[in-house]
């Protein structure tokens, strides 16, 4: 589908508009168009209606995106869109020509196992799925006594695959006693099912413990070899409440970043690190370590900054 802007002091140019392989995808329609790189587009209008020519707007997407999700949608309803662009001095293009998608997608799909694992100071939640068709997504509840569940994340389906496929969800936001875990199933028509529930059980940890902070190296600012890293995690567990502190240190001991100065219970912990000292600085590229004391325990470990 084209449309154009229609301005003398430009050229004419067109934008295809599509529905990604007109289907509904996880409880969505999925609309995608392509742009002439290079324009000044600001904004595209999105327009719906349950009838042709729609005129009623539904959302704007800034540039330089070009795609948008409808999550307001009835399955089996029938749904017409056009779009317009507007540029940075207000002009407006014509309306896109007009597309429609029948939300009438059906999800198949089977569970095959449900677990819950303590590792590495977290819980990972792993399950299997027999799929023998698309569009569908899962929400991970959790709950402290197995009856008043929270979503607490949320992980979309991968398509139509062959034989069992395998999903996996880290819970990091833990601390002692037990945990239910359970999996709200989406079908793409608008129902949904819950999967058996699961159940951790953390103890106390025996003993205090600094892990190694990851990633490592990392860079606030996006370095070429380590970009998406701006933050990096340290966890650490503390077998008796006290006080603790968890500092990061130069490489000639001057204190750059006090992460944790506080009394805390027994218990699993992390804390982020953004690359900033005490007064909101960048530190520089390098070599520091980071520190953790508490009642009778020291330990020091090394982490790479990278801009």
């Amino acid at each position: 589908m084209i449309y154009q802007f229609r301005r003398d002091s430009i050229p004419l140019f067109f934008i295809l508009f599509s529905v990604l392989n007109s289907v509904i995808y996880a409880q969505a329609i999925r609309l995608t168009w392509n742009a002439i790189p290079d324009l000044d587009v600001k904004y595209y209008s999105i327009y719906r209606d349950v009838t042709s020519n729609p005129e009623n707007e539904i959302s704007k997407v800034y540039a330089p995106d070009t795609s948008y999700l409808d999550y307001d949608i009835i399955v089996g309803q029938t749904y017409y869109y056009r779009i317009t662009a507007v540029d940075s001095a207000d002009n407006i293009s014509e309306f896109s020509d007009e597309i429609y998608i029948i939300a009438d997608n059906v999800t198949l799909i089977e569970l095959v196992s449900f677990s819950a694992e303590f590792t590495d100071d977290r819980i990972v939640l792993q399950w299997d799925i027999s799929c023998i068709s698309d569009n569908f997504s899962f929400e991970i509840q959790k709950s402290d006594d197995g009856k008043s569940f929270n979503k607490i994340g949320l992980v979309p389906g991968r398509g139509t695959p062959t034989g069992l496929t395998t999903y996996n969800f880290v819970d990091s936001d833990i601390t002692c006693g037990k945990f239910y875990y359970r999996l709200k199933q989406i079908h793409a028509d608008g129902n949904f099912e819950y999967s058996n529930i699961t159940m951790v059980e953390l103890s106390f940890p025996e003993k205090y413990k600094l892990s190694q902070n990851y990633p490592n190296p990392f860079s606030p600012s996006g370095g070429s070899a380590y970009a998406g890293n701006s933050e990096t995690t340290i966890k650490y567990s503390m077998a008796k409440e006290g006080k603790v502190s968890l500092i990061i240190f130069d490489i000639l001991g001057r204190e750059i970043k006090k992460l944790v100065d506080r009394h805390n219970r027994a218990g699993y912990y992390e804390v982020q690190w953004d690359g900033k000292d005490n007064y909101g600085n960048n530190a520089g590229s390098g070599i520091y370590f980071y520190r953790m004391q508490g009642k009778g325990f020291c330990e020091t470990k090394k982490i790479v900054l990278a801009r």
